[in-house]
């Protein structure tokens, strides 16, 4: 193979004398953008939570650079080392190095339930802005199992899809469908479900930090939220809801008195059938209306077997609508498991930083508050194509790119490789933030 640089790596010297450097160049477009829409004083105008007068690093600190450095590709808090010396997130945070990750847990665990609320304000603020401009919500409730590997408090055994039997923590997430930001988190032990009556309290301080004339166009959450508190709390409140029910015996049994069925061929020949039927379980205190569906396959008989109940479905609802856009709604939920997914990808959701349950949820906070700048970010910033790519892919093709910064002429410059492949896109990212083309 032709070397057509010349280089001979045997022979290569190896300095390390490369001054104000760093490998995470496009890092400045997001400090830009935060500084931009100043999010340190939003941190410290609404952190109550404090320390000693003459702490080096105060909370708000503690929170800002938590959340930069996770934007920017922390997974975990430890890995903060990699990040002490960064010139362009200790100039965005204005110190000369970052603290070590110890103080990072320590601080964490002073936060109590006022704290925790704070947090939880400063994720729902985030998302005012974009509320606004739509004026409604759709909102996707869901959870998330994390497995613990220590002694970490809360944690217990439960419903854990990929380690069976292990220590968990829950995590409940409540995404606005139309916009992507998340508008809450909860973290519960791993033995709590959603149909808990904490889900009502979380979805009532979700509704109430709504701003003022963004109205809700409707609930939507799986089975693990079916719960008939949840049901009248939503009815007495006037919220439509679509809520996916368990599948029993007692609501096949009521299908075998007949339905009337909306059929529809789909274009690789299933056959999508909707109907309705009013059902009362043995837990509600009324009737309230199940909208059925029914997959048949192109193989199956048309008279399939109720047996069969793999191929049905069942949604407890109070919208007006007809059962076939029930249905249609009711899937476009699938978008908060993307969310969830670059939640947990891009975010790493999942981490348990400490053995102490509320310092867990304070962090989990603050990765969902990062999730939200990037959502935010990306609406604002990003070029049209791009506007939906994943933080991962972000990173990959802005962050994770080797830097230089110099003195010219009396101004800083960021010097970049001249053959970086996303020039135009980086340019017009800055376009859109400044109004000024990268030189």
């Amino acid at each position: 193979m032709k070397n057509i640089y010349g280089i001979k790596f045997d022979a290569m010297k190896h300095d390390f004398n490369l001054e104000v450097a760093s490998a995470y160049a496009g890092s400045a477009l997001i400090y830009e953008y935060l500084d931009k829409i100043g999010f340190s004083e939003l941190v410290r105008r609404r952190l109550g939570i404090g320390k000693a007068n003459n702490a080096t690093y105060d909370m708000d600190f503690i929170v800002t650079s938590l959340v930069a450095s996770y934007l920017i590709g922390c997974e975990r808090i430890e890995h903060l080392n990699e990040f002490r010396q960064d010139p362009l997130l200790l100039a965005y945070l204005g110190v000369k190095k970052l603290p070590d990750p110890s103080l990072y847990r320590k601080d964490l665990r002073r936060f109590g339930k006022g704290g925790l609320e704070d947090l939880g304000r400063i994720l729902s603020i985030l998302a005012h802005p974009i509320l606004v401009r739509n004026g409604r919500v759709i909102l996707d409730i869901d959870t998330t199992v994390g497995t613990v590997y220590g002694s970490q408090e809360g944690a217990a055994k439960g419903y854990n899809p990929t380690k069976h039997g292990r220590l968990s923590y829950r995590s409940s997430l409540i995404f606005d469908g139309l916009s992507r930001t998340c508008l809450s988190a909860e973290q519960w032990s791993g033995n709590v479900n959603g149909s808990n009556d904490n889900t009502i309290e979380q979805l009532d301080t979700t509704i109430r930090r709504l701003p003022h004339g963004v109205t809700v166009t409707a609930i939507r959450s799986d089975s693990d939220y079916a719960n008939p508190n949840m049901y009248t709390y939503l009815e007495e409140n006037e919220i439509g809801y679509a809520i996916k029910l368990p599948r029993n015996k007692r609501l096949f049994k009521q299908l075998e008195k007949g339905i009337l069925w909306d059929t529809r061929v789909c274009s690789d020949g299933v056959i999508i059938q909707t109907g309705s039927i009013q059902y009362r379980a043995e837990s509600w205190d009324r009737r309230r209306r199940v909208v059925v569906i029914r997959k048949i396959y192109p193989n199956d008989s048309a008279q399939t077997s109720l047996l069969k109940d793999e191929e049905y479905q069942f949604i407890v609802t109070n919208l007006p609508w007809s059962s076939y856009d029930i249905w249609v709604f009711y899937n476009q939920r699938a978008n908060a498991e993307n969310f969830i997914k670059e939640s947990k990808l891009g975010f790493n959701i999942d981490s348990v930083s400490t053995s102490d349950f509320a310092a867990n949820k304070a962090d989990l906070l603050c990765r969902m508050i990062a999730y939200n700048l990037f959502i935010l970010f990306g609406n604002e910033a990003l070029p049209e194509e791009l506007s939906n790519i994943t933080v991962r892919t972000f990173r990959r093709m802005f962050v994770n790119v080797p830097c230089v910064i110099v003195n010219h002429a009396g101004r800083r410059i960021m010097r970049l490789p001249e053959d970086y492949q996303y020039i135009t896109e980086w340019q017009d990212i800055r376009q859109n933030l400044t109004g000024q083309q990268a030189a």
